[in-house]
């Protein structure tokens, strides 16, 4: 397999953080060790989370619109770096010929053996349960934080979306974020949201383990497109 067709835009700074991860986690010597990759990112896409909680239009449409686009491009392999967006999986697979791999799966393979897990994300992806559903044929229980802690996540990551997350202005929300799991003895979060890894990017987080389903999605295409991983 050749060429990967990213279904991007969902938002456009999480579809950048994929393309990184994919590049400097690809054994290269020079461009052409690289892998073709063809990106539409459609930033017009109906927000997934406004759908799922009942205020806003269904994207299907439009998902299934740029999975079909990135097809008939000649994508061999196709991935959506958006957490939310996997509620719509399974109608957007239906409609591919090619191989559509699927974030919130892969994620749960590398968690295996587990205990339980917390998880953070938008409120679509929480209402939706798709982490639970997903980890529960791992028998990996999944935590969601109290309603207080999902408010500060979302006003995070829609600050990522619109261009307005600052390190330096939100280091007590994160603190408190992770404060939240450590008293509850939780020491694995899953970052389930693509801004996420954004905002939680060098941060010291002590004993808690913060996986990452976009780098896990890269290292999966890695692995699928016939690449060797470029190790530390």
């Amino acid at each position: 397999m050749n060429i990967l067709g990213v279904m991007g835009g969902m938002g456009p700074m999480a579809t950048v953080d994929f393309l990184r991860k994919v590049v400097v986690n690809t054994e290269a010597a020079s461009d052409r060790d690289h892998i073709h990759t063809l990106t539409e990112s459609r930033c017009t896409i109906p927000d997934r989370t406004e759908f799922l909680t009942g205020s806003g239009e269904s994207p299907l449409e439009d998902l299934v619109d740029t999975a079909l686009q990135l097809e008939r491009m000649g994508a061999e392999v196709i991935v959506m770096p958006c957490n939310t967006a996997h509620y719509f999986y399974d109608e957007i697979k239906g409609n591919l010929k090619v191989e559509f791999l699927n974030m919130v799966e892969e994620t749960a393979k590398t968690v295996m053996g587990r205990e339980r897990v917390g998880l953070l994300a938008t409120r679509g992806t929480y209402h939706a349960r798709l982490y639970e559903k997903a980890f529960k044929k791992y028998d990996i229980p999944v935590v969601q934080p109290s309603e207080e802690i999902k408010e500060v996540t979302n006003n995070l990551i829609y600050r990522v979306k619109g261009g307005r997350y600052k390190p330096e202005e939100h280091r007590g929300e994160v603190e408190e974020i992770l404060a939240w799991f450590r008293e509850k003895g939780i020491d694995t979060v899953i970052l389930g949201c693509s801004e996420l890894p954004l905002v939680f990017n060098g941060t010291f987080k002590g004993d808690i383990s913060l996986v990452d389903p976009t780098e896990i999605l890269a290292l999966a295409v890695i692995r699928i497109m016939g690449r060797k991983r470029r190790r530390p």
